[in-house]
């Protein structure tokens, strides 16, 4: 079992309940899956989706002119997968922890597809799921880390 873990870009007007449901439809699964694929240089369907956390993640801005502290929030989504039908596990585990070093070829390479892929995905699901699309197709997605299986 991996993971995955990823910073969206700041979404406006878009609840956490909204968010949770819009990552969470079939539609948004498979753009998730079908990216992480790409960045674990994957063929189609030796992902399978095992799960996803969403936690609202609050920073500190500048200062405003009160003095007062700005805070921006974004949405961090941890999507737990299993590989299956690879023979080269070796490998394998290298482009899984690749893929969670931010600025890695293999991370580059998921957060590249990610855009186009939520936007197939939002065409279909609309709602929500249009708004978090076009933010991560303009501001991309900040890879966080990534989970590999324990040997």
């Amino acid at each position: 079992l991996g993971g995955l873990s990823f910073l969206l870009p700041p979404v406006e007007n878009v609840t956490e309940a909204e968010m949770t449901q819009s990552m969470l439809s079939p539609n948004a699964k498979k753009a998730v899956m079908d990216s992480l694929s790409r960045g674990l240089r994957l063929g189609q369907g030796k992902l399978e989706w095992r799960g996803q956390r969403i936690i609202r993640r609050r920073r500190l801005g500048e200062a405003a002119r009160d003095g007062r502290r700005l805070q921006t929030s974004q949405f961090e989504v941890t999507t737990n997968y299993q590989v299956t039908g690879v023979t080269d596990t070796a490998s394998l585990l290298l482009d899984m922890v690749a893929v969670g070093r931010s600025g890695s070829n293999e991370s580059q390479a998921f957060v590249s597809a990610l855009g186009p892929n939520l936007a197939t995905a939002a065409a279909a699901d609309g709602g929500a799921l249009l708004v978090i699309s076009d933010a991560v197709t303009t501001g991309g997605v900040e890879v966080t880390g990534a989970d590999t299986p324990q040997q």
